[in-house]
């Protein structure tokens, strides 16, 4: 590919559109799971007796919360 095509896909609104959609889910994205990852380390310090409720057995509520994390 040379310098005129990767200058005329630039160009292109299409292009153009495409790369700030992108961009905006990946921005989404990011804060989606930072609130997330956050939600989770809050209730593991100050929510410690719900985190450690017991759901069956052995498994726990932290647990299962922080597989969902993963």
């Amino acid at each position: 590919m040379n310098d005129t095509h990767v200058n005329r896909i630039r160009r292109d609104p299409n292009f153009i559109e495409l790369t700030r959609s992108r961009k905006a889910f990946g921005w989404t994205l990011t804060i989606v799971m930072l609130l997330i990852y956050y939600g989770y380390i809050y209730l593991v310090a100050y929510q410690k007796p719900l985190i450690a409720r017991p759901l069956f057995g052995a498994v726990t509520v932290g647990l299962v919360l922080g597989l969902g994390v993963i």
